[in-house]
C-alpha cells in the first residue's frame, strides 16, 4: 500500500514540476510578445515620422519650384 501512495506522491510532484515549467514557458513567451509589441510600435512611429518628413520635403520642393515660376508659367 505504501508503494502506491509513494508512487502517487511522485506522480503529483512530477505533475507540479511540469505545470511550473509550462507556466515559466508561458511567462517567457508573454514577455517576448510584449517586447515584440513595443518594437512594432516603435517601428510604426519611425515610419510615420519618415512619411511626414517625405511629405514635408516634397512640399518644399514643389514650393521652391513654384517660386521660380511666374503666374504665366515662365521662369523668373
Amino acid at each position: 500500500m505504501s508503494l502506491s501512495i509513494e508512487h502517487l506522491k511522485q506522480a503529483a510532484e512530477e505533475k507540479a514540476r511540469e505545470r511550473r515549467h509550462f507556466e515559466q514557458i508561458k511567462q517567457q513567451r508573454m514577455r517576448s510578445l510584449q517586447h515584440l509589441d513595443k518594437q512594432i510600435d516603435r517601428l510604426r512611429l519611425e515610419e510615420a515620422l519618415l512619411q511626414g518628413e517625405i511629405r514635408y520635403r516634397q512640399q518644399s520642393t514643389i514650393q521652391e519650384a513654384l517660386a521660380g515660376v511666374d503666374r504665366f508659367g515662365k521662369l523668373v
